[in-house]
């Protein structure tokens, strides 16, 4: 019953259920249950009876083991959330037992949340003079119910294009409600780090499209996703791909979030890991191809950034760096194209500037890749082209 599901959320809950929460973190919740056993034991449990609410919810009828949506109070609203949020704590601190169960219950929490307040399913919905079947809020139900259906990918697929969907047809009952949107966002998250690539893909279109639709709200978190050292590489990799079509998608009006993107992403490149370091220059180079100009403010930046790069990869001769020296040389190469006629090279600082072409220079004459010797070249070639049409103007007419 409620007062059952109330003790079982406050026993997992840091505060205990008072709404102060304390400074102990997941370590603090172990200690008061007894141990990693007892927390493994109260999140079966939990996850039991959020499972049972979640059919409940699908079938528009209240399971036997399960606490009716109906009779969901704002004091559960308020514990359930509370729960959600320190179940997803111990996913990323606890022991591994323990951050397993605790993600699947953050999950499944996010999901009976979302779900607790869609009409009952079914032809008694109108029979009984209630309100007329919302048809987004049905393909929202079936959208989730299809992406728990874990034992068929397909299935599992085409959820997540329907909830796709819903945000690109921005749909209020996602856009509008504080739950449903969270537990969308969950999914897209959770299924960008799945090992089947139709999966994934679809997972980072989600995120993209929640970026498109809501770009003020949703880009930054994206950037803070790409960049949260807490998150694993393979998942920064993914929300990377995501955060490289946005900044595609954006066009013209990349100038207005570009200050949401680009410093967290150079300060990112530096002693990061190599794979992260070309996922970072992709997504810059995705928004030079975008909008070359929303990067002018911080061109200098960015060029001392490519110069460091450069330097540190062209004392390894392994296969990722020489990855990144050919990044790096052909992102140069795109900038400055892309302001042929801007006059990109007068707003550098002169040092920086000198330091960039003496470090193109030494690699087109002796880096043992001959595709970064060509960019490098390249490089060099344009600097020379826009240094020249800044001294003989009439010359170099556009």
């Amino acid at each position: 019953g409620p007062r059952t599901l109330e003790d079982l959320i406050q026993s997992v809950s840091l505060d205990g259920g008072d709404g102060a929460q304390t400074q102990d973190g997941a370590h603090g919740v172990e200690r008061r249950l007894g141990g990693t056993e007892m927390v493994a034991m109260a999140l079966l449990l939990l996850g039991q009876m959020m499972a049972a609410g979640e059919q409940a919810a699908f079938a528009g009828q209240p399971a036997a083991d399960a606490m009716p949506a109906a009779d969901w109070g704002e004091p559960t609203l308020r514990l359930l959330r509370r729960i959600r949020d320190q179940a997803r704590r111990l996913g990323q601190q606890a022991v591994p037992m323990v951050a397993q169960l605790a993600t699947a219950t953050a999950q499944q929490v996010s999901l009976v949340l979302a779900l607790h307040a869609l009409p009952p399913a079914g032809p008694d919905r109108t029979a009984s003079g209630g309100p007329a079947a919302d048809p987004d809020l049905e393909r929202f139900a079936a959208a989730m119910r299809d992406v728990r259906n874990t034992d068929m990918v397909p299935v599992q697929a085409h959820g997540i294009v329907e909830l796709r969907n819903l945000v690109l047809a921005k749909a209020p009952c996602v856009l509008a409600d504080a739950e449903r949107l969270e537990a969308t966002v969950a999914v897209f998250v959770e299924l960008a780090a799945s090992p089947d690539s139709f999966l994934y893909l679809n997972a980072i279109r989600g995120l993209a499209a929640l970026a498109d639709v809501h770009a003020r709200r949703f880009v930054p978190r994206l950037v803070a996703m790409y960049t949260g050292a807490d998150s694993r590489l393979d998942e920064r990799l993914r929300v990377g791909e995501a955060l490289a079509q946005c900044v595609l998608r954006a066009g013209a009006m990349l100038g207005e979030h570009a200050g949401d993107v680009v410093p967290p992403l150079l300060a990112s490149i530096e002693g990061a890991a190599p794979e992260l370091v070309l996922s970072a220059v992709a997504v810059l180079a995705a928004a030079a191809q975008a909008c070359p100009a929303a990067l002018l403010r911080w061109i200098d930046d960015i060029a001392h950034a490519l110069d460091s790069l450069l330097l540190a990869a062209a004392r390894a001769d392994d296969e990722l760096a020489v990855a990144v020296r050919r990044a790096a040389t052909v992102f140069w190469c795109d900038l400055v194209a892309a302001h042929e006629h801007a006059r990109l090279l007068e707003q550098m600082d002169a040092g920086v500037l000198r330091a960039v072409y003496r470090t193109l220079r030494r690699l087109a004459d002796a880096d043992p890749d001959e595709l970064v010797r060509l960019h490098a070249q390249s490089g060099v070639e344009l600097i020379d082209t826009q240094v020249k049409s800044q001294l003989f103007p009439a010359n170099y007419l556009p």
